[in-house]
């Protein structure tokens, strides 16, 4: 038995109308999206977006984190237990609420703004990675997006 070639076994009709998808999806989209954006004329640059915000102090949700946190974090060391044996209760007592108090404002001018800063920098990073990937390589991109989009359209297609 002899491979015989594509080209001898189908025309070009033939195939394009079985494989039309693969066409549309490697060849003919990432094509017009690659004009579009070789034709804008807008160079690529770095953009510093921050898309999360500090939010507002909500009472209970700072809270829960401390709680969660730097609070369990001092249970589990069992920071309050000693301070339960050295100390009279009455100045255990304004000893707790000033820790407490003092890991509030902690978090909430510290830690948060800190979290969100990471937050805010690692989709910044992967922001700028992807506008860079669609401005080098857009046909590459789209093609490959399209291609995942019909793979997965094909797999929930047979279920």
């Amino acid at each position: 038995m002899t491979l015989t070639p594509w080209y001898k076994k189908h025309s070009f009709s033939k195939y394009f109308f079985q494989h039309s998808e693969k066409i549309v999806a490697w060849i003919l989209a990432p094509l017009f999206i690659a004009i579009f954006f070789y034709f804008d004329g807008t160079p690529w640059k770095w953009e510093e977006i921050n898309p999360i915000t500090m939010p507002p102090p909500i009472r209970i949700i700072l809270s829960a984190f401390v709680y969660i946190t730097f609070w369990a974090f001092l249970y589990f060391i069992r920071v309050y237990q000693v301070l339960y044996y050295l100390l009279p209760y009455w100045w255990f007592v304004k000893i707790k609420a000033i820790i407490w108090a003092w890991l509030i404002l902690f978090s909430y001018f510290y830690v948060i703004p800190f979290l969100i800063w990471i937050a805010n920098f690692v989709i910044m990073v992967w922001y700028n990675l992807f506008t860079l990937l669609l401005y080098i390589a857009p046909p590459i991109f789209f093609g490959i997006l399209i291609w995942w989009l019909i793979f997965i359209y094909k797999k929930y297609k047979k279920n």
